[in-house]
């Protein structure tokens, strides 16, 4: 269903990017995942390095937005 309302969306006249969002980023919602370094072997919650949100967007979702995305490097102590 999402594949055809992005191509419905795309053929209008004048529509140059189509993206779908399931909650905005940064907005609030979306789900949480934890994450866990390479070494840890007991995935138990309690354990985790970092809990992050998580947003699922389609593959044209910055660039309908018209959102840039810079090169950055995670420093985790």
């Amino acid at each position: 269903m999402q594949r055809r309302m992005i191509d419905s969306l795309e053929a209008i006249p004048g529509v140059k990017s189509v993206g779908l969002v399931g909650h905005i980023p940064l907005g609030g919602g979306g789900e949480t995942e934890d994450v866990f370094t390479g070494q840890t072997a007991d995935l138990r919650p309690s354990n985790a390095a970092a809990n992050v949100q998580v947003f699922e967007i389609s593959p044209e979702y910055f660039h309908a937005a018209g959102t840039s995305l810079v090169p950055a490097r995670l420093h985790m102590e």
